[in-house]
């Protein structure tokens, strides 16, 4: 009876592909995903005289897909567990690619966001990220970064403001240092501590300021950024290790 439904809603009048059709277009869509318009264009260029009717939630349904909105899946038992699987599957993730084919879909947004949360995946560049996984494989795992954020906010917590970079040039050094990753890594894990405000980013690294403490300014006008930045421009990141070792 599952066949018939599609949002909820129970049609027994859908227009059935001959098995013939299933088996071609089955064929032809090797992929998980897929929008419904996706799926209708490469119908109509494998069928040009049938009706376009034919792709129906009845028929996407025959051919193993879990039927959305406006995309369907197949292979997993629900969209939430794709997306959780495409993140998570390898040790390092660019998602570049992902953005642009899922930035309309609330649920790819929700599982980053929960996957970031819970530091089962830390970014270390811009759309790149690092699994868990990975990490505990060198002897650094969920608890090990919660004491990364708690030696920070220690240093830090009467600190209107700093980066990174500035902590290390006041002499912050952490046992995380050692991963060698550039700051975009470790200013991903704090981003998820709620004990950190994260209010301005810039060519040197995210900015921070200490709990409750806020600049209330435009970046562009903000003394305190211009003040931070030209502090940290020509110093760089104190780091010795590799990143490239650490991932590859």
């Amino acid at each position: 009876i599952d066949l018939y439904e599609k949002d909820g809603v129970y049609t027994v009048d859908h227009k059935a592909m001959t098995e013939e059709q299933i088996k071609i277009l089955s064929e032809n869509l090797p992929d998980d995903f897929y929008y419904f318009d996706e799926i209708e264009q490469k119908f109509a260029m494998l069928f040009p005289d049938a009706e376009i009717e034919l792709v129906n939630g009845f028929n996407l349904k025959r051919l193993g897909f879990v039927l959305n909105i406006t995309y369907a899946v197949k292979n997993y038992p629900s969209s939430s567990s794709y997306f959780h699987a495409l993140l998570t599957k390898n040790d390092i993730t660019d998602i570049s690619a992902m953005r642009k084919r899922f930035y309309k879909i609330n649920m790819f947004s929700s599982i980053l966001y929960e996957l970031k949360r819970d530091y089962t995946i830390i970014e270390f560049e811009k759309n790149k990220y690092v699994s868990i996984a990975r990490l505990e494989s060198l002897g650094f795992d969920r608890t090990k970064l919660k004491q990364y954020c708690d030696e920070v906010y220690a240093y830090a917590k009467n600190i209107d403001f700093f980066t990174i970079e500035s902590l290390s040039k006041q002499g912050f050094t952490a046992d995380l240092e050692s991963l060698g990753f550039e700051p975009w890594f470790y200013s991903s894990i704090l981003r998820e501590d709620h004990r950190f405000s994260h209010r301005i980013h810039t060519e040197s690294g995210f900015f921070y300021f200490g709990t409750g403490k806020q600049c209330g300014c435009r970046p562009a006008d903000c003394s305190a950024q211009r003040r931070l930045s030209h502090s940290i421009r020509p110093m760089g990141y104190n780091s010795t290790h590799s990143k490239y070792r650490i991932i590859f």
